[in-house]
């Protein structure tokens, strides 16, 4: 019973706090708008900034595990399992190096033809009435040689 009398105050100060809101605007609501909560106008800027932050945070990581498979390959000392794994290792950092620079340059070169894709600003084309009606001269003048 304390839990709904609590509730039922929480409501009723929510709802005369709102009420004051309202009466202090005008009786209307007061405009809100959305902004946008990313620096980027667009999915495509989205998305390289995302792969920029990859490349930036897997290129130091791809460094420090070539030289950690690096350290497997010295420490093996011939052991053939030890081997193995530091073999193992060299390939997964390849592999992830690949897959991290890939991804970078699938990026970049998507980006390159949606930018060559997109229609350069033309500027728009004004007649005036004076433009048409010179038009329509030139027009007659070349249906009357040609008829």
């Amino acid at each position: 019973m304390k839990t709904i009398f609590k509730i039922f105050c929480l409501a009723l100060v929510l709802t005369l706090t709102w009420s004051v809101v309202i009466a202090d605007s005008g009786g209307t609501l007061p405009p809100q708008s959305l902004q946008n909560p990313l620096k980027y106008n667009n999915v495509s800027e989205l998305i390289e900034a995302i792969i920029n932050i990859v490349v930036q945070i897997g290129v130091p990581v791809v460094a420090v595990m070539i030289i950690y498979s690096g350290f497997l390959f010295v420490s093996a000392r011939g052991n053939e399992d030890k081997l193995t794994k530091a073999k193992q290792a060299f390939l997964w950092t390849i592999i992830g190096a690949a897959i991290v620079l890939g991804a970078f340059v699938i990026s970049r070169a998507i980006r390159a033809t949606i930018d060559q894709l997109q229609a350069p600003d033309y500027q728009p084309i004004v007649l005036t009435l004076a433009d048409c009606h010179n038009y329509e001269l030139v027009y007659n003048l070349n249906n009357e040689k040609n008829g």
